[in-house]
C-alpha cells in the first residue's frame, strides 16, 4: 500500500517486496558468430589472420605510437599489439571455442593438436 499527501506526491511505500535477482548462466552473444566466418571455406585469409583472430577491446583506445611504430612508455594505458594479438595456444583455444564442447574438452583438444603439431616437426 502507499500513502499519499493529498495530491502532493508519494510519501512512502509500504509492504513492498524487494525484487529477487535470478542468476543467469554465461551469456554468449549471437554476434560472436561473425568471428566464425574465418572457419568458412570462403574466408580468403589464414586462420591466424588478425582480421578476426585478435583480442581488441572496442572500449579501449589503441596506442597511436604502437600503431605507427613503437611505444616506449612502460606505463602507457592504451592497447598495444602485444595485448591484443593472439599467438599459439591462445589462438587454438579461441578456435576450439566454436566447437560446442566444455572448456575442459577445449583445453584437451588444444593439447592434442599441439602434440600432433610438435610430432610433425
Amino acid at each position: 500500500s502507499t500513502q499519499s499527501t493529498g495530491g502532493k506526491g508519494l510519501v512512502s511505500i509500504t509492504n513492498q517486496k524487494t525484487p529477487s535477482v535470478t542468476k543467469i548462466g554465461h551469456y554468449v552473444s549471437p554476434l560472436s558468430a561473425f568471428r566464425s566466418y574465418r572457419l568458412s571455406p570462403l574466408y580468403p585469409y589464414l586462420l591466424t589472420s588478425n582480421t578476426y583472430s585478435h583480442k581488441i577491446d572496442p572500449d579501449n583506445i589503441l596506442c597511436r605510437f604502437d600503431i605507427f611504430g613503437v611505444c616506449n612508455d612502460d606505463e602507457c594505458p592504451w592497447q598495444h599489439k602485444r595485448d591484443y594479438l593472439m599467438k599459439g595456444e591462445e589462438l587454438l583455444l579461441d578456435l576450439a571455442s566454436y566447437a560446442y564442447i566444455s572448456v575442459e574438452q577445449q583445453k584437451k583438444l588444444v593439447k592434442d593438436v599441439q602434440q600432433k603439431m610438435s610430432n610433425n616437426t
